[in-house]
């Protein structure tokens, strides 16, 4: 995948297609572990990828190149999503969150 916007405002982000697949398990509650499971990678393989999704995207969280990603295009959600509760009453609000994949195109980055 390729990410850049048409004017030129910085780099060009290319991911590998591993480093696609882990972005887009991303915004998921899944776990690394869970996320491994289901690429049928190693714990230790998702985390490099997710480092090197981090490193091309400029952020230091999950949270942060999932919006960045959306923000940029990479990925586009199709739902709401909200947190676990903390109260006893209510243990987790479900809602249906499907994030997929933007026909590819170039995004620029600007520093």
């Amino acid at each position: 995948m390729v990410a850049r916007v048409d004017d030129d405002m910085g780099p060009t982000v290319r991911l590998t297609p591993a480093e696609e697949r882990v972005l887009f398990l991303l915004p998921t509650w899944l776990s690394v572990r869970q996320m491994a499971e289901r690429l049928f990678l190693s714990k230790n393989t998702v985390k490099t990828h997710m480092i090197a999704v981090y490193r091309k995207l400029g952020v230091d969280s999950r949270g942060a190149a999932v919006e960045k990603a959306i923000a940029m295009g990479l990925l586009r959600s199709s739902g709401w999503t909200t947190k676990p509760s903390t109260t006893s009453t209510a243990p987790m609000a479900l809602t249906m969150v499907v994030f997929e994949a933007v026909p590819e195109r170039e995004v620029r980055l600007s520093w």
